[in-house]
């Protein structure tokens, strides 16, 4: 393996690359209307960002990031403008800065390892995400309350992917007419979990959400605001608050578990809520649904605590409970 040493910017503008075995360090790449490859590459010790692409399509194919940005920077290291980049097997660990930030762009992550980086993961606006078998741990930054990816009108794939450890803020912040797809993925150990806001949805199948109150700053597993989420087949346990959605928002829950939280599920302000065959049990605080100023439904579900009230519906616009497992003295309707 070589070694490069940049000392001024390593500019590719309309060329066709592929670098292999090559360890980058000093000044920055700046790509333009290229299609380049890196294979076996290492990145270490840059100050300043690692590479900048516009208008170009890349693929890191088994590479490394490590000990990347300046303490007194909050720069990313890979800034992506109107591109389409792929990292594949890549591993980030221990850089000084926040990783990626695309614009108008797509980033692909396959079998990739992020791992106790200064800052968030990856800023995506205008942009579309896909992430594959990755892993995403300890991303955070305290001085600038990161988050550890966060999606601005923008859309977001993940499959079998961990998100966890961001003790400076939530695993996931989408915004702004965002969409956000999660299939077989573990979010835990943050700050807070998945945060809707703004017009923004989310379709979460066979997932975990849980412990995300680890700084208890932020300690909701699954915030909802004017916005929309789906969930099949999922759990969220061991949090402060379960579910909290407000501000006209919709939630279904199919065949999911909300168990073990200090509190269960929270919906204010014209909020929806429709659970078929899901279990609401052992949340700490009475009730385990309260519903305010809401609609609620409830189909085949189980509802179970050892006192206090299950369901307090707080001047309902509408609520029925059909085939469901529930004892109707612990159900209080204050009109």
């Amino acid at each position: 393996m070589r070694n490069l040493y940049l000392k001024e910017p390593f500019v590719v503008s309309n060329k066709n690359l592929e670098l292999r075995d090559t360890v980058f360090s000093g000044s920055n790449l700046e790509i333009s209307h290229s299609e380049i490859k890196f294979i076996d590459c290492k990145f270490i010790g840059f100050d300043g960002f690692i590479a900048s692409f516009e208008n170009s399509k890349c693929r890191f194919l088994n590479c490394s990031f490590e000990k990347n940005g300046a303490e007194s920077s909050f720069v990313s290291l890979i800034f992506i403008e109107n591109s389409r980049v792929i990292f594949e097997s890549c591993n980030f660990k221990d850089n000084r800065a926040p990783l990626i930030e695309a614009q108008g762009s797509t980033v692909i992550l396959k079998d990739v390892e992020m791992e106790n980086n200064r800052g968030y993961a990856i800023y995506s606006s205008n942009s579309e995400t896909k992430i594959e078998r990755s892993n995403l741990s300890g991303n955070s930054s305290k001085e600038f309350n990161s988050n550890h990816i966060i999606m601005e009108s923008s859309s977001g794939e993940f499959l079998k992917t961990t998100i966890d450890g961001c003790e400076s803020g939530v695993g996931l912040y989408v915004r702004a007419d965002s969409r956000l797809m999660l299939n077989g993925c573990v979010v835990k150990l943050n700050s807070g979990g998945i945060y809707l806001e703004d017009n923004s949805s989310a379709i979460i199948k066979n997932s975990s959400i849980e412990e995300n109150a680890c700084g208890n700053e932020q300690p909701i597993q699954l915030f909802i605001d004017s916005s929309s989420a789906s969930l099949e087949n999922t759990k969220i346990t061991n949090g402060l608050c379960g579910i909290y959605c407000q501000k006209g928002s919709l939630l279904r829950l199919d065949k999911c578990t909300v168990e073990n939280n200090q509190k269960g599920i929270c919906t204010f302000e014209f909020s929806e809520l429709y659970l078929k065959e899901s279990f609401i049990k052992n949340n700490l605080e009475s009730p385990q649904i309260y519903c305010e100023e809401g609609k609620l439904v409830l189909e085949k579900c189980h509802l179970e605590a050892k006192s206090g009230l299950l369901i307090n519906l707080v001047k309902p616009i509408s609520f029925k409970i059909k085939s469901s497992r529930l004892d109707n003295t612990r159900v209080k309707v204050d009109r």
